[in-house]
């Protein structure tokens, strides 16, 4: 059975919005909920279920659960054990898992509730890259791009970045890098480039990905994925 709702990745080059944008975009779901609910009551009509998303950020994810080989003091970062991240993102999602984490459970209830939790989704990934992940665990790569190269500087330096690193963000967005990664590890149709250099653009971005947020699940429905609400 396909997702409850879909899970998606916001990557792009650091400082270009992905926090900022996954945050707003929670927020604006659990607006849209809370408007729709009070619309149901009035009209004593059935609403659509909740739009439950959650975040997922990769940084905090490496930190807490040690996906690292140590710290590199001249670009002041992690260097990031990629299988490991994919390996605790695997659990964190529950994709290809029966039984829970260790393979075990309580026999068909305990299969049958971790099928469950593995149609949730609703995850907003939140890393700088995207092909060192499955393309089955995730339905939307949203690359967020900031070709401004002065707002871009900017924000890199407000950050106290060290040159070589700020040098090579600042290279990797003008030459378009992890847009090229995402598209040629995902089907074109999965990939949408969007800018976000005000505060205007994440606004109509986190809007625009709702939209698509909630077409995808009237798919769903009409193809039988998810009769929750119905």
């Amino acid at each position: 059975m396909p997702r409850k709702l879909p899970n998606i990745i916001i990557t792009g080059t650091p400082t270009v919005g992905k926090t900022t944008t996954c945050t707003q975009l929670i927020s604006l779901a659990s607006d849209l909920a809370s408007s729709s609910s009070s619309s149901s009551s009035q009209h004593r009509g059935s609403s659509p279920p909740p739009l439950r998303l959650r975040h997922l950020s990769i940084n905090d994810l490496v930190k807490e659960k040690g996906c690292h080989e140590g710290w590199d003091e001249e670009m002041k970062s992690w260097i990031v054990d990629e299988d490991a991240v994919v390996d605790e993102v695997e659990k964190v999602l529950g994709v290809g898992r029966i039984g829970g984490e260790d393979g075990g459970g309580d026999g068909e209830a305990g299969v049958e509730e971790e099928r469950q939790e593995e149609e949730e989704g609703g995850w907003l990934i939140d890393w700088h890259a995207c092909d060192v992940f499955p393309k089955s665990w995730l339905d939307l790569v949203v690359v967020l791009r900031c070709t401004r190269t002065e707002v871009l500087w900017d924000r890199l330096r407000a950050r106290d970045y060290p040159e070589a690193k700020l040098q090579e963000n600042l290279d990797a967005e003008i030459f378009g890098v992890l847009l090229e990664e995402a598209k040629e590890a995902f089907d074109d149709e999965m990939v949408v480039e969007l800018k976000s250099e005000t505060a205007e653009d994440v606004e109509e971005n986190c809007e625009r990905i709702l939209q698509w947020i909630q077409t995808w699940r009237q798919n769903q429905r009409k193809n039988g994925g998810d009769t929750e609400g119905e």
